[in-house]
């Protein structure tokens, strides 16, 4: 019998994860600032306040100013509330705000939202086998209008989130769309996917953004499979390290593809009286 025929196989074999040190992981995480939001959503910068309001949610991105959780959730509300806001959306832990900020948004009636894993693995992908193949797909990089609107619908579905207008979707596609892709199966569209490459040679660090799949074709191994692309292109670009905020959905795909946790991350949603 052959060497090869006794080797188990990519399943069978023992995942050792890549090593990532822990503080670069939560440094990267916390660099990372994601030039997404939904077309249905306005930017606020207000003083301290770094925010994004869609309907009657602001979403705090950061505080540019003190470190006193206090002070922080006052100019938070005090802006919410000049815009019509009635409920604040705020994100805690690795990389993002301290526990000081989670226990006063606890002590003051937040609820939690959602949470995020922020995971990490190294590159290249050379310790964990083909991932599984998925007949009718095709990922393709956004560089047409067509592949524009298709990621826009999808995204809509996924998310929840309003449409683009075709001025504004002109508008991006000429500003540039590196980094956006759309798997079709079969010729329809039906995951999306993002990618923020180093923001520096030296940086080294790739950013797998938000992904979704409609949730008719879920797990058939198109996540994963997008996972794996941008992963590819990642390598391609001479990125080392890939960084990843996981939804509990996502989280498990991660893993198996050797990328390990380095802690939660926390969403609240506090209603403004």
């Amino acid at each position: 019998m052959s060497e090869s025929a006794l080797a188990p196989s990519w399943e069978e074999r023992p995942l050792v994860r890549p090593h990532v040190d822990a503080g670069v992981a939560v440094a990267a995480s916390g660099r990372w600032a994601s030039p997404w939001f939904p077309p249905d959503s306005v930017p606020v910068l207000d003083g301290p306040v770094d925010a994004q309001l869609r309907g009657d949610l602001l979403t705090v991105l950061r505080h540019l100013g003190s470190a006193d959780p206090a002070t922080q959730l006052a100019d938070a509300t005090r802006v919410a509330a000049s815009r019509g806001a009635t409920a604040l959306a705020w994100t805690t832990g690795p990389g993002a705000s301290d526990d000081d900020v989670a226990a006063l948004l606890a002590e003051r009636g937040a609820r939690i939202a959602s949470t995020a894993e922020v995971m990490a693995r190294t590159l290249p992908l050379a310790d964990v086998g083909p991932g599984r193949t998925v007949a009718g797909l095709e990922i393709v990089e956004v560089a047409t209008a067509r592949h524009l609107a298709d990621l826009e619908l999808v995204n809509a579905e996924v998310w929840g989130h309003g449409l683009s207008d075709s001025v504004a979707l002109a508008c991006r596609l000429e500003a540039g769309t590196a980094g956006l892709f759309v798997a079709y199966l079969d010729g329809r569209a039906v995951g999306t996917a993002a990618l923020a490459l180093p923001s520096t040679p030296d940086d080294g660090v790739v950013r797998l953004g938000r992904a979704g799949v409609l949730a008719e074709h879920r797990g058939g191994g198109v996540y994963g499979a997008l996972v794996r692309h941008r992963l590819g292109a990642a390598e391609r670009a001479g990125a080392r390290i890939a960084v990843a905020h996981a939804r509990p959905t996502s989280a498990p795909i991660l893993g198996r593809l050797g990328f390990a946790a380095f802690g939660v991350r926390t969403t609240w949603r506090l209603p403004i009286a």
